[in-house]
């Protein structure tokens, strides 16, 4: 994000002055918090490049009504499927009732399977359901979604450390204790 800063009302050209009248305290975030918000604008940023890019591709997958669900629903079927549990409408319809209905979900998933990201498979144990099961199309669209993810933390500071993750949550745990 080189020629803009956070500023205490949204991304300014460097250079130019914030407006000081946005009532959002400068000292709000601290440096970690920071950078944490130019990590997310970063993301933002790619995300629309990248739907730019797929925007060349004759594919029905930029159409989806909602990236948050679109993303959060491939997250689903994705990691349900590495686990051996590929999800169901019902499932997916289940963890979402709180942020859209069963309805939005199975749109979705039909511009997911028109765009060749997902199929639907008739459980061999359980006739009634289907089975949402990720393509070989949405791997590679993840990977790319990933690395992206990735690369936007490594860029903005963020270093892939379980071991001080663990040490850092540990104690933050011991101190909210007291």
């Amino acid at each position: 994000m080189a020629g803009l800063r956070i500023s205490p009302d949204c991304l300014v050209p460097e250079g130019e002055p914030a407006s000081p009248d946005s009532g959002f305290p400068p000292d709000a975030l601290n440096d970690v918090q920071s950078q944490a918000l130019a990590a997310e604008l970063a993301w933002l940023d790619f995300r629309t490049r990248f739907e730019q890019h797929m925007g060349q591709f004759d594919t029905p997958m930029l159409q989806f009504r909602n990236v948050f669900e679109c993303d959060s629903i491939c997250l689903l079927i994705v990691s349900r499927w590495l686990e051996g549990k590929p999800t169901t409408l019902k499932e997916l319809a289940t963890y979402f009732a709180r942020f859209c209905t069963e309805v939005t979900i199975k749109r979705q998933l039909d511009e997911l399977e028109i765009g060749g990201l997902i199929t639907r498979q008739t459980d061999a144990t359980d006739r009634r359901r289907q089975l949402l099961v990720p393509t070989g199309n949405l791997a590679e669209v993840g990977r790319l979604y990933l690395q992206a993810r990735i690369d936007t933390a490594l860029a903005h500071g963020f270093v892939y450390d379980p071991e001080r993750a663990a040490e850092q949550i540990a104690a933050k745990r011991t101190t909210a204790g007291r």
